[in-house]
């Protein structure tokens, strides 16, 4: 197995897709959970900081506009 393959994470259940689609609040907040991390990078903006420099922070808002678009793409994903 190739060293990539090794360092995905495991995959979500069917069952824990299918009750999130179902409407289950625990589910949703697995699926949310799980794509946490990558919502949060894909969340990240460049801050400039005195002296000239930059750092990537991620941004609440962004963030939170992310995880409402998943829940609202679960409560529409077609089984």
């Amino acid at each position: 197995m190739s060293e990539r393959m090794e360092k995905r994470p495991p995959l979500l259940p069917f069952q824990t897709i299918k009750d999130a689609v179902a409407g289950d609040p625990a589910s949703v907040a697995v699926i949310v959970r799980h794509f946490g991390g990558y919502m949060t990078r894909m969340s990240e903006r460049v801050y400039l900081v005195y002296g000239g420099g930059s750092v990537m922070l991620p941004d609440p808002e962004i963030r939170d506009e992310l995880v409402i678009r998943l829940i609202e793409a679960i409560r529409k994903f077609k089984l």
